[in-house]
């Protein structure tokens, strides 16, 4: 079974953001295959 690449996304913040421990959020969704290759979800 291959791994699925790799997700990078941007997420848009500033020096002071990150210096106070800021939280972002990002849905991710993926598609999982059963043996025969069909979608499960």
């Amino acid at each position: 079974m291959k791994k699925a690449p790799a997700v990078e996304n941007v997420l848009g913040c500033s020096l002071l953001d990150l210096y106070k421990g800021a939280k972002k959020k990002m849905k991710i969704s993926r598609t999982v295959l059963d043996s025969f290759g069909g979608d499960v979800c």
